[in-house]
């Protein structure tokens, strides 16, 4: 199951794409690998900005999915949001870029006694 979010008293579904992912990269000029230094505060301070970005590309897709238009602007999502609202962005961006199961192509390494 997808992650949601609440975003003005409704609940928008958060869908972690490749797409998603290949588009915030380009708009961060960043890796998605580099996310946790990121939400550690260690790049600068459009930190934040990033994170807001990708939680909006994730909803779009999630709506996407749904077949739903997104019917507010990247705009309205960062000025409708509280700074108490971060915690749950973070969160929520965290669960829907890790990863849910293992890989089962890969053999599992037996340990060496």
């Amino acid at each position: 199951m997808n992650p949601t979010i609440i975003f003005k008293e409704q609940n928008y579904p958060l869908r972690f794409s490749f797409r998603v992912i290949e588009k915030w990269e380009a708009e961060a000029g960043l890796k998605i690998s580099q996310i946790g230094t990121i939400m550690q505060g260690e790049v600068g301070t459009t930190e934040l900005g990033m994170m807001l970005k990708l939680a909006y590309f994730a909803i779009e897709s999630g709506l996407k999915n749904e077949g739903k238009p997104i019917d507010f602007t990247f705009d309205d999502f960062a000025d409708g949001l509280e700074f108490s609202d971060l915690q749950m962005v973070m969160e929520v961006i965290t669960e829907g870029i890790s990863p849910k199961t293992e890989n089962k192509r890969q053999p599992k390494v037996k340990p060496i006694l």
